[in-house]
């Protein structure tokens, strides 16, 4: 587990940078701090005053078997170092191959082919009933037409203009109710508050009645038919004698006021019935007039707030609604589709890098195991040096405090060392796996542009089937 854990930590590590908590060093040799350990010259010395060793001797000393004994630990250490860094270096050959990210960035225009038409597939059936739904409502807005002989578009207002046109009323209630108010107040003990609250009744009435007469029934005179049209004319007689009726109302009700009758509202009711036109006050004519006009205002507001043809407006705003509907569906596709288009432009830029830096990646590997090689045999010529320089330091005190005797012929030769078998660090099989990954990239490289164009040729050529249908030919083609 110990051995697993640093390997572990070196992979996630700069292959150049390791720390030497991570795995084994190769270390400097230090002769002079090896000789003081061994105590070499001291032992050298003690020897040499024994007349030891002789010289007809053939076999090194203990003190020189130490010595060389710690040669020998110190070239293992150096062969474990690089057989550990081999074994590093080469999981990481192992995992580092571009073949399957290249053989995947080859086949990007057919992986975006594929994600598209499969959302396309998923998105068919909505699809198709929105557009059926559409067409159904176009095929009901052209028979409307057909059948009312009209040739124009409809025309009313949307959105704000919906709003302003019920803002309008309302502003035209406020201003009427203050209107009325402020004649009623001349009769009310209660001033102008109170006769605001009796005004803005009458008010609402009259201009709400105005308002939905000329919204739903007015329109009818516009009709293609005869006798719907006789009733567009008949409700313009009604919004007469409804604004008439209330403004008399409005006035009568406001003479009673004037006249402090304890219950206005009776006495008003039985002057209208009795003498709908004899108003005694000229300011209640005034308050009369103010009221047809408010309530002509609100007529208009009403007719213009739809297609003065009747039911134009509501049938057209179904088929446009219809039509919104599936339109907004369609560019929803429309932009899905071309997100996956930007999903795989970019993963394949992203392969792309990811296989360049793979390949300076096994660049380096490669690098790393020669210089491994170099430092080991580097490590390892050192050491043999640092023997030859303990036993010369052994041997010369030796040499000094022998008292002429002669010395040992094997003075003259170094230790045999024992044969190590260093690590395979040959790195032609890895420059062979180099130069086949390096050929897939380029031919990845050299078709890059092309999947491009492919990815953005099929993108083009899904958009324009989601081209949005034209409805309304669609309807003509099929009545005739």
């Amino acid at each position: 587990m110990r051995l697993w854990e640093l390997v572990r930590r070196w992979l996630y590590s700069s292959s150049r940078t390791p720390s030497r908590a991570q795995y084994p060093q190769i270390y400097q040799l230090d002769i002079d701090r090896i000789a003081r350990e061994l105590d070499l010259q001291s032992e050298a010395r003690k020897l040499a005053e024994a007349r030891l060793p002789s010289p007809q001797q053939t076999v090194i000393t203990a003190a020189e078997a130490k010595a060389v004994q710690r040669i020998e630990r110190a070239r293992q250490d150096f062969v474990e170092w690089a057989t550990f860094r081999l074994g590093i270096i080469n999981e990481g050959f192992a995992r580092r191959d571009v073949t399957a990210l290249v053989n995947r960035a080859l086949e990007a225009d057919k992986a975006f082919q594929s994600k598209a038409r499969t959302y396309l597939t998923e998105s068919e059936a909505l699809l198709q009933g929105l557009a059926a739904n559409a067409r159904m409502r176009q095929r009901e807005l052209d028979d409307f037409r057909t059948r009312n002989s009209l040739t124009r578009a409809a025309t009313y207002p949307e959105c704000s203009a919906t709003f302003a046109r019920y803002a309008l009323l309302l502003t035209l209630i406020v201003c009427e109710g203050a209107a009325n108010a402020y004649f009623f107040s001349q009769g009310m003990d209660s001033g102008l508050v109170g006769g605001f609250i009796g005004a803005a009744v009458f008010a609402a009435l009259n201009l709400v009645v105005a308002f939905v007469l000329g919204k739903f029934a007015v329109p009818n005179v516009y009709h293609e038919d005869p006798s719907i049209k006789l009733l567009g004319a008949l409700a313009i007689a009604l919004a007469v004698a409804c604004m008439t009726a209330v403004g008399l109302t409005i006035g009568h009700f406001r003479d009673a006021l004037m006249a402090e009758a304890s219950e206005p509202a009776r006495v008003a009711w039985a002057s209208l019935q009795s003498a709908p036109f004899a108003l005694r006050d000229i300011n209640s004519w005034v308050l009369f007039f103010v009221s047809i006009l408010f309530a002509v205002f609100a007529l208009f507001d009403g007719l213009s707030s739809d297609d003065r043809y009747p039911g134009y407006g509501r049938v057209d705003r179904r088929a446009q609604a219809s039509r919104n509907e599936y339109l907004d569906e369609l560019q929803a596709i429309r932009s899905e589709i071309e997100k996956l288009k930007e999903e795989e432009l970019a993963r394949l830029d992203e392969d792309v890098l990811k296989a360049r830096n793979i390949i300076a990646e096994l660049e380096g590997l490669i690098g790393d195991k020669e210089s491994a090689q170099n430092r080991l045999g580097t490590a390892l010529l050192d050491a043999e040096n640092c023997l030859d320089a303990l036993m010369k330091v052994f041997r010369d005190q030796n040499e000094i405090h022998r008292g002429g005797l002669g010395r040992p012929q094997y003075f003259d030769s170094r230790p045999t060392l024992q044969k190590i078998a260093p690590p395979d660090f040959h790195t032609n099989g890895n420059k062979v796996t180099l130069y086949e990954q390096q050929q897939l990239v380029e031919r990845l490289i050299a078709r890059v542009e092309l999947l491009r164009a492919a990815i953005q040729a099929s993108f083009d050529a899904l958009a324009h089937t989601l081209g949005p249908h034209d409805f309304a030919a669609q309807s003509r083609r099929a009545d005739s």
